[in-house]
């Protein structure tokens, strides 16, 4: 009888390899944190620990080469200096570097498209789980199994991008395109589900980017330059048309989402973020050092906006909120990284579109545009700051084998 195998050979869904399973396991128990709790933090401690370990001599090179990441654990751990709560910004920022260390670890140990694959798993697992055990808020919104909306809005949004990714991915095995095709809706039900307009929006947008970013792989580098700025124009014109119809657009968008003219208070936060910013406008009051309790001001707040846990609340803008906790030259930090991010991101998706870099550049778009009304990042044991670790070192990676490819023709 034939060996079937040797033409058939069989379907690996997931490359089994133990830093793929230790990556799998620790960036799963960061995706179920709000159910696991401090375990889910120190899974994924422990998980990193081990894929460090497992090679030091091939793992200190690569976070040596990567040294501009740890520019921002290290301010934010410099701000206990002038921080007005000193113990927890330096706790804080040690666990950030920590989570910095293994999104390194995981980008050097894991290879890109395996590790997209294992987010496509824990995501649509995330949806299953939301599906059968989750909860609904009293107002209906649905939290899944995540605690909160924004987080259960966030991981659904997550699945809405992966999906489309690998529905529009030729090159993918029918398999992951299928699974896709299924999830796609379900990912979309469930942003429909928990109520959050801004994340349903944001990921109509990843939904609509990805197959231009496949489309856009037919043209030549020079064609590719010239669809690039046609679209800089077109977005700038629509900024015009925006900013000179404000006022009727913003009322629309207000009517259509039940948001208040405050969109829910978030002026009204940013007003105070304002005056607290210009207080301390270069270093801020510390990471992570202005939440707590016992701070007038977010005392203040909590108060204002019936927050009775007086917990889980920010000023609804990554770099409002992170400027009042660690200044101007905090944010700068942050911004080199989520643009580096982006940049690699787009150049890796439009030199080589597939399921993984299509993916992380509409991951960090996204997130880009998310961050003017949401905290986006940096934050410890988190998966989207892991994320964008990840994506600026598969990026690099990315850009630079095609140099050396394009020098060796």
């Amino acid at each position: 009888m034939a060996d079937l195998t040797a033409t058939n050979p069989p379907l690996r869904i997931i490359e089994i390899s133990p830093s793929a399973v230790l990556a799998t396991i620790g960036f799963g128990a960061l995706v179920f944190v709000a159910y696991l709790g401090s375990m889910g933090a120190l899974v994924f401690l422990a998980t990193g620990a081990v894929l460090i370990l497992r090679q030091p001599g091939r793992i200190l090179p690569e976070h040596l080469r990567h040294w501009a990441f740890y520019t921002l654990p290290i301010f934010c751990a410099l701000s206990l200096l002038w921080s007005e709560v000193p113990s927890a910004s330096l706790r804080f920022s040690v666990q950030l570097g920590l989570t910095f260390a293994v999104a390194i670890a995981i980008a050097c140990k894991v290879r890109a498209p395996v590790f997209a694959r294992i987010l496509f798993a824990l995501y649509l697992l995330a949806a299953i789980a939301s599906l059968g055990a989750g909860s609904v808020r009293f107002d209906g919104a649905w939290l899944g199994v995540f605690g909160s909306k924004n987080a259960f809005a966030a991981v659904m949004a997550t699945l809405v991008m992966l999906s489309a990714a690998f529905l529009f991915d030729k090159t993918a095995k029918p398999i992951w395109r299928w699974t896709a095709l299924a999830s796609l809706p379900i990912g979309l039900y469930m942003l429909i589900m928990a109520q959050s307009a801004g994340a349903l929006i944001l990921a109509c947008l990843a939904l609509a980017l990805a197959p231009l970013l496949y489309f856009a792989a037919r043209f030549s580098v020079r064609q590719k330059l010239v669809i690039a700025l046609f679209a800089v124009l077109l977005t700038a014109l629509a900024l015009i048309a925006v900013f000179a119809f404000r006022d009727a657009l913003f009322a629309v968008l207000l009517d259509y989402t039940g948001k208040d003219v405050t969109l829910t208070g978030r002026t009204d936060l940013w007003d105070v973020a304002g005056r607290l910013i210009a207080q301390r406008p270069f270093l801020g009051v510390g990471y992570q050092a202005f939440w707590v309790h016992g701070n007038p001001y977010a005392e203040m707040l909590w108060a204002m906006f019936g927050i009775d846990a007086r917990s889980g609340f920010n000023f609804h803008n990554t770099y409002i909120n992170n400027a009042v906790e660690i200044g101007l030259i905090g944010v700068a930090l942050q911004v080199m990284i989520l643009m580096a991010a982006l940049w690699y991101a787009l150049r890796w998706a439009l030199m080589a579109p597939n399921a993984t870099s299509v993916f992380f550049a509409i991951f960090m778009v996204q997130l880009i545009a998310g961050s003017f009304i949401e905290v986006s990042a940096f934050f410890q044991f988190n998966t989207r700051t892991i994320l964008i670790i990840v994506c600026v070192i598969y990026g690099m990676r990315a850009v630079r084998a095609e140099r050396a490819k394009k020098q060796t023709v």
